[in-house]
């Protein structure tokens, strides 16, 4: 009994620390904020390809996390690290795609989908990323 307990602890422990470790690491970040400059509300979602055919789920489906307020600032964590979605991209980039909330509020996802019904799509490196801290500034 006092075994086992021991090593459910250590693999506990040993859990705990690596994603401690792995999550401060400085190549290792696990959000992003959408400052949203314009006077609408937007949402965003971020995919590893350019297309959204390849997004399964409208970002609407998660208002709380994925909608961004007019005039406001929404960061968007990640369980690990986005530099592991970036280096499992076939181009090497993040992309980031912004809607009108009203689009997304009203109109069916695969009708989005299918007609490219985005305000803005961001292709960005982990370098340029990197320079502006992670900050994606909309419009």
């Amino acid at each position: 009994m006092k075994t086992r307990l021991v090593l459910i602890l250590s693999i506990i422990s040993i859990v705990t620390t690596s994603d401690t470790c792995k999550k401060n690491r400085p190549d290792c970040h696990v959000s992003y904020t959408i400052n949203n400059n314009s006077g609408n509300a937007v949402y965003f979602i971020v995919n590893k390809d350019s297309g959204l055919n390849l997004l399964s789920y409208p970002p609407g489906a998660s208002a709380s996390t994925y909608k961004c307020e007019a005039n406001s600032q929404k960061s968007h964590f990640y369980r690990g690290c986005y530099e592991y979605i970036i280096n499992t991209s076939s181009t090497k980039m993040l992309y980031i795609f912004i809607f009108d909330a009203k689009i997304i509020e009203t109109v069916p996802w695969d009708t989005v989908k299918k007609n490219y019904m985005l305000l803005k799509r961001y292709d960005m490196t982990k370098a340029q990323l990197d320079s502006i801290n992670w900050k994606i500034n909309y419009p």
